[in-house]
């Protein structure tokens, strides 16, 4: 064999030792994370609580909360729908259900919650999940109670703003703070009932009042 065979089969040998030289490297990583899924599955089916034991049970009222944010959104996200049907609240403002001035006050809600999206995440992740919607509640309570007392267009409409302002940043906290209370075991349950709680309470809810503006 020639000092060139030699030379070819050297450099191909080395070669092959640097791939697997590479591929030992990688492989702790791999294994590690399948490792560490395995181990969590085997915690989770040993140690599965029961879905109705006093613990599971506090953790509940406690994502409660969460829960809630979604209501609140729901319901005061679409309740404008059946207020606007009403005689009363049509006399107070002077409009008739339709036209620009209604279009405005409609839209306002939505506007205040885009207006809140550079602070979502600033209060979310630099404050906490549990400030993000205390701040948020805070300032629906504001909204909620200048949009009550309103007797004019402007004041009703300034409420609006600050109720979507609110709403949109307490709903930044509400689904992560739902999803990482959940326990591992329940948490695809756990954490898709928080979109449950929008559809069911706040469609009953506009359904009441559209009938008792009805009749």
């Amino acid at each position: 064999m020639s000092s060139g065979d030699y030379d070819k089969t050297g450099a191909a040998m080395a070669h092959h030792v640097t791939d697997v030289d590479d591929d030992l490297q990688k492989g702790p990583a791999v294994k590690e994370a399948a490792v560490a899924s395995v181990a969590l599955a085997a915690a989770v089916e040993a140690q599965k609580p029961q879905a109705w034991g006093r613990g599971m049970i506090q953790l509940y009222m406690i994502m409660g909360i969460g829960y809630l944010v979604s209501t609140m959104n729901g319901f005061d996200s679409s309740l404008m729908g059946a207020i606007n049907a009403m005689p009363s609240y049509q006399r107070t403002f002077g409009l008739s259900g339709a036209g620009s001035a209604t279009g405005i006050i409609f839209i306002i809600y939505n506007l205040g919650q885009i207006a809140a999206f550079p602070f979502c995440g600033f209060l979310a992740d630099g404050y906490g999940r549990r400030m993000c919607i205390f701040v948020g509640c805070a300032l629906v309570l504001v909204g909620t109670a200048v949009q009550t007392s309103a007797n004019s267009q402007g004041q009703f409409i300034g409420g609006r703003f600050v109720l979507g302002f609110g709403a949109s940043i307490a709903s930044a906290a509400g689904p992560a703070y739902t999803v990482e209370l959940a326990h591992p075991a329940y948490r695809g349950t756990m954490a898709g009932m928080y979109n449950n709680f929008w559809y069911e309470f706040h469609g009953r809810r506009e359904s009441r009042l559209s009938e008792g503006a009805i009749c």
